[in-house]
């Protein structure tokens, strides 16, 4: 896995001993890896990528009911800093 739960709940500033809410952080943390996997290239490796794991953070940070309600405002499905970050792993593809 990408992130471990308690460095989720540390950046989300969740408590680290109150079980309450691991289920739907471990759900947002498998959405975040397979949305970042699913975005960038097939080749890469996320596990390896620093910027990729910052990445995946902001994007659970987004998916977290208690801490963001707002869609992004640049036209995509993904915060504007985690594109910004996974650019580099990513070949436009023409749809």
């Amino acid at each position: 896995m990408l992130l471990t739960l308690n460095e989720v709940k540390d950046h989300l500033r969740y408590e680290l001993d109150d079980p309450s809410n691991d289920l739907i952080l471990t759900g947002y943390i498998l959405a975040a890896e397979q949305a970042i996997k699913t975005y960038v290239n097939s080749d890469v490796d996320i596990n390896t990528k620093a910027d990729i794991k910052i990445a995946a953070m902001l994007l659970v940070g987004f998916f977290d009911m208690y801490r963001n309600a707002e869609a992004p405002s640049n036209g995509s499905k993904m915060p504007y800093a985690v594109l910004y970050l996974l650019a580099p792993y990513r070949t436009p593809t023409v749809k």
